[in-house]
């Protein structure tokens, strides 16, 4: 017995872009008479080729854009100094050390936590740069 799958049966849907998403990845299909009688096993890679902005907002967390490769330097370029300063002894602001604590708080909140090197008009402006730029889910 063969079938096909498409994107949609790999997909989810996503309340940030108000779409269903298929996200690229590998996925373990399990095909059996019951959760309890799996019969066959297959590996598949799925690779997405949609491109989507970005969809923060203030709201977003900080661990949101500090954990993409893509959006870190420009985290580092808004305040370097806050992160040089959770950064060990020479090492760069790229390689901060941020406490979970802090990476789990609202872009909001870090012209406070920064202690003013940033100001609500620069979140605002940076979230805007961010959903400027596209990628592959």
């Amino acid at each position: 017995m063969t079938f096909t799958l498409s994107e949609r049966d790999f997909a989810f849907y996503s309340h940030r872009y108000g779409r269903w998403l298929a996200e690229s990845g590998n996925f373990e299909l399990l095909v059996g008479a019951s959760s309890r009688d799996i019969r066959e096993r297959r590996q598949v890679s799925l690779q997405s080729t949609r491109s989507l902005n970005y969809s923060f907002t203030e709201y977003s967390f900080f661990r949101e854009i500090w954990s993409n490769q893509e959006l870190k330097p420009l985290l580092v370029e808004l305040m370097p100094n806050w992160l040089g300063s959770q950064a060990s002894d020479g090492r760069p602001a790229s390689e901060a050390n941020v406490e979970d604590f802090l990476q789990d708080q609202p872009m909001i909140k870090f012209p406070a936590i920064t202690q003013g090197e940033i100001d609500a008009a620069d979140v605002e402006a940076f979230i805007r740069q961010c959903n400027l730029l596209t990628f592959t889910p």
